[in-house]
C-alpha cells in the first residue's frame, strides 16, 4: 500500500511517464511520412483481400489461409487514416496561428 508522499509521487510520475511513452499512438510526428505508410498498408490490405477472395470464394487450395497474415493491416489502415486526419488538423492550426 502506498502511504507516504514519496511513494505516491513516484506512482503519479510513473503513470504520467507511461502515458507520454504511448503518446506516439495518437499524436502525429512531423518527421514521419504518413502518406507512404498509408500506401504501404493499403497495398498489404488489398493483397489480403485478394487472397481472402481466392481462398473463400474460389476455394483455391494454393492460397488456403495465407490471407490471415494480412488481417492486421485493416486496423492499421484505420489508424494511419486517423493519424493523417490529426496531422492535417495540426498543420491547419499551425497555419492559422502564423497568420
Amino acid at each position: 500500500m502506498l502511504t507516504d508522499t514519496h511513494n505516491w509521487s513516484d506512482y503519479i510520475f510513473a503513470q504520467q511517464f507511461s502515458v507520454l511513452m504511448l503518446e506516439f499512438l495518437w499524436k502525429p510526428q512531423t518527421d514521419i511520412n504518413y502518406n507512404f505508410i498509408a500506401i504501404s498498408f493499403a497495398i498489404a490490405f488489398v493483397i489480403g483481400l485478394v487472397l481472402y477472395v481466392l481462398d473463400i470464394i474460389y476455394a483455391i487450395e494454393a492460397v488456403h489461409g495465407y490471407w490471415i497474415v494480412f488481417v492486421p493491416y485493416a486496423p492499421c489502415l484505420l489508424w494511419v487514416g486517423f493519424m493523417k486526419m490529426q496531422e492535417k488538423k495540426v498543420s491547419t492550426e499551425t497555419k492559422e496561428k502564423k497568420s
